[in-house]
Order: structure tokens, then sequence, then C-alpha cells
């Protein structure tokens, strides 16, 4: 029999893991959340084996400290320049790190998968992955009287300003608009709309030329350039609001901005118009490209909204 006359079949398990931030060099500098799996995968954010991961180590290709001076890469939260770091994790020390966490989710070590080597292999003449999973999300124990065990969790990068350090925090929403923040103190819990208040007392911000920023696990630096990306600042609320509704499976502000703009150019109208332009200032300014096309972007919304002056 071929594979190809048999029915497909799939399964799915919940496979538990740990993260913690940790540098990746691919080219430039990057921070990345690194999970470690109960089954010895580990996830920066490509999966490799223990013995991938130990050569990424000894390569410099996953990292526990950066050059003066390198820019250091946090996605969309932004950019930082960093001097005079005192970098307190040592390479030896990041992989017992790794295997000390490995032995608290799987004690006995058992059923470790070995990739031989590469994430992926060829099947058929295509390049597959050899574990064909998706990226792992955070999560937290759902309700007693819910119909789930876990509910996901959506995370980015932010800024937590305090004494006279700047801390580098991970921030993680769930459904119900609960926020963890964790940081070098720990792990703290908080409402969506108390962090929105934070925000705005200036609790959240990027860091600016001369804060002493302090990474959690990997050390502190002194920032000599900053450049904040698209999530962060102010933005931060607007991009976990839209998270949140993602999370509970509600349209999203530019959902919805789309389908108004669909509504407008089927037939122009001024309450047409009006309701275009009362959605598309909803969306949070970060997110606005997207509710056009991919060519486009939001290009045609801006000229009929604002004319020429504002695009």
């Amino acid at each position: 029999m071929k594979a190809s006359e048999l029915t497909r079949r799939q399964a799915t398990r919940t496979i538990d893991g740990l993260s913690f931030p940790v540098i990746q060099r691919i080219g430039d500098y990057h921070l990345v959340d690194m999970t470690v799996f109960e089954d010895g995968l580990i996830e920066a954010p490509d999966l490799m084996d223990l013995a991938m991961f130990e050569e990424d180590v000894r390569k410099g290709r996953v990292r526990t400290s950066i050059p003066d001076g390198e820019p250091l890469r946090l996605g969309r939260s932004g950019l930082l320049d960093l001097e005079q770091g005192d970098w307190t994790l040592t390479p030896d020390a990041l992989v017992e790190r790794v295997y000390g966490l490995l032995a608290e989710l799987n004690p006995d070590l058992d059923n470790l998968t070995d990739l031989q080597g590469s994430a992926s292999h060829v099947v058929d003449g295509r390049l597959r992955w050899k574990q064909n999973r998706t990226r792992s999300t955070p999560w937290c124990e759902a309700e007693p009287d819910s119909d789930q065990d876990r509910h996901p969790g959506k995370w980015l990068w932010a800024f937590e300003r305090g004494g006279e350090s700047i801390d580098l925090v991970q921030l993680v929403l769930f459904r119900n608009d609960a926020l963890t923040v964790t940081g070098s103190g720990g792990t703290r819990s908080v409402s969506l709309d108390d962090f929105e208040v934070e925000l705005g007392q200036g609790r959240y911000d990027f860091p600016r030329e001369g804060d002493r920023v302090t990474i959690r696990g990997l050390g502190a630096a002194t920032c000599a350039y900053a450049a904040p990306g698209p999530c962060s600042g102010e933005a931060l609320i607007g991009e976990l609001r839209e998270s949140g509704r993602e999370l509970r499976g509600e349209p999203t502000s530019f959902h919805v901005c789309r389908s108004a703009a669909d509504a407008y150019w089927a037939e122009p109208t001024e309450e047409n118009l009006e309701t275009l332009r009362r959605t598309y200032e909803a969306v949070p300014p970060h997110l606005r490209r997207y509710c056009g096309d991919m060519d486009d972007k939001d290009v045609p919304i801006r000229k009929v909204l604002y004319g020429d002056s504002r695009v």
C-alpha cells in the first residue's frame, strides 16, 4: 500500500515548557523568549534539540551577552544600543539552566526528541519539518466552570521604570483581560484597565539615553541609543486590546474598519463615510496600515478621509 492511498490522521498533545529571555545572533543581535520543552526540544524561535542548542551556544548563535555598542533588537518593541554591560550569565551557566529546567519538567529525562542535527528533512522531494507543531503560547489555568483546561495568552516585551533602573518585562495578556508582568522582580498580575492607568502615569516607558536597563536572568547595561518600535509606549495599550479581542474570538478594530471600507467602496454615502472615519480612527495608529490591501495598505482610506495632505 502507498501512503497516498491511505487515510490521513493526526494526533495532538500538550507539551509543557518554560521560557526566559536570551540573545540570539542572526546577523544582528535579537532578544528572544527561549522555551525549554519537556521533550527536550528548544524553541528560539525555531526548534532545536539539546545537541543543536549546545552547538549554537558554542558557536555564539545563542548568547548571554552582546558587545558594547551593538544594537539589540526587540522585534516590534524597538531597538537599543547598549554599553557598559554587566552580563551575569555565562554560556556554560545557560546550558546548565536549560538542563535544570528540563529536569524539572521531565525528571527522568524520558523520551527526549533527537532531531539528528536538523529540524527539517526531505519527504517525497519536499522539505518538511520533523516536528510539525505550531509556535508555543503562554497559558493560564481556566476557570473551574470552563470547558477548557487552559487559556492561551499573547505576549510582548515592554519596559517598566522603577528606582534607578528600567527593567525589561514580559507582558502576557489572557482572554479575560488579566495581564501578567514578569521581570527581574518576579511576576505580578494586573487588570488591563489598571495597566492602562499605570501606563498613563509613566510607569511603562521605553528607555532613554543614559538609562540603566536590566534584563531578567542576563544582567544589565546602559542605554546609549534608543529607537522605540511600533509596539512601545502608548501603543502598548492599543496592541493589548487588539490581542484581547483576538483571544476572545471577537472582530479586531482593523477587521471592523476593513468591513466599513468595503461598505463605503460599494456605496460611497456620507453615512458610510462617517462610519469609515469612526472605525478607522478607532484602530491603534501602528495597526492602521493593515486596514487596506497588501499593496496600497491604508492609503486609499486616508485619501478619502483626509485628502492628499495626510497621505
